[in-house]
C-alpha cells in the first residue's frame, strides 16, 4: 500500500504524504516510529510530509463539534455489548434522540474529564446493510500516557473519524488500500460530506499471498 500510493503521487505530479495514525495511546511508542521511517528510508520512500495525528487532536475536536451542532452526532453511554446488540438489530438506543444541547454539555463534559465507557457516535442509518454506517463510534475515552503529546488528553478519535476528518483537513484527493477497509468507505466519505470536505477518492487491492518464500 505504502510503494502504490508512493508511486501514484509520482507518476502524477502530486504529493506523498505519510500519516502516522496514532490515536490509540496505549499501541503507540517511540521505537515504533523510529521502526517505520528506517523501513521507508529502506525502501527508497520520501514523503513530501509526515504528519501525526496526535498533533492535529484540537482540529479533530472542532470537526466532532461541528458534527454535534448540526445534529449529526451524539454521546451515548451504553456498554459496548448493549451497542453492539443494537446495531445488530438496527435498533436506536435511549441516547440517540437527546436534544443537540445536551450533546453539547455532555460533550463537554468528556473533554474536561475522563468518562470510561462514554462514547460519541454518529447518526448513520440503523436500517443499511453495511453494519459499518449503524451508528459507529466516533470518540472513545482511553486514559493512556501517550509517547509524543506534550499535554494530557484522555479523548481519542476512531480509525474512521480520524481518516476521513484528516484527509479532508490536508486535502488528501486519492488513497489505495487493501480491502479489508472496504466497508469503511460509506462510513467515511459520508463523514467528509458532513463536515464539507470534498470526499477521498479510495481504490481497493486484494492482499497479495506468497508461498515458499520467507518474509517478515
Amino acid at each position: 500500500a505504502l510503494l502504490l500510493n508512493y508511486e501514484l503521487a509520482r507518476r502524477h505530479n502530486g504529493k506523498f504524504y505519510l500519516r502516522f495514525e496514532d490515536t490509540n495511546p496505549k499501541l503507540a511508542k517511540q521505537e515504533f516510529y523510529d521502526i517505520h521511517l528506517e523501513d521507508y528510508a529502506w525502501l527508497g520512500v520520501q514523503p513530501d510530509k509526515i504528519v501525526y495525528v496526535s498533533d492535529h487532536l484540537d482540529d479533530l475536536y472542532r470537526a466532532a463539534e461541528k458534527l454535534i451542532a448540526a445534529g449529526h452526532a451524539y454521546v451515548c453511554e451504553c456498554t459496548q455489548d448493549l451497542i453492539k446488540e443494537k446495531r445488530a438489530k438496527g435498533e436506536p438506543c435511549a441516547h440517540r434522540s437527546h436534544h443537540t444541547k445536551e450533546n453539547q454539555a455532555l460533550w463537554e463534559r468528556m473533554l474536561s474529564e475522563p468518562e470510561p465507557g462514554t462514547t460519541l457516535r454518529l447518526k448513520g442509518d440503523l436500517s443499511d446493510h453495511n453494519t459499518a454506517f449503524r451508528d459507529p463510534t466516533l470518540f472513545r475515552t482511553i486514559v493512556e500516557e501517550h509517547p509524543r503529546t506534550q499535554r494530557t488528553f484522555h479523548l481519542w478519535p476512531t480509525y474512521d473519524f480520524e481518516n476521513a476528518a484528516m484527509d479532508g483537513i490536508m486535502g488528501v484527493t486519492h488513497r489505495l488500500r487493501s480491502k479489508e477497509f472496504e466497508l469503511r468507505n460509506k462510513v467515511q466519505q459520508h463523514i467528509q460530506k458532513l463536515l464539507g470536505f470534498t470526499p477521498t477518492k479510495i481504490y481497493e487491492f486484494a492482499r497479495f499471498n506468497m508461498e515458499g518464500v520467507e518474509n517478515s
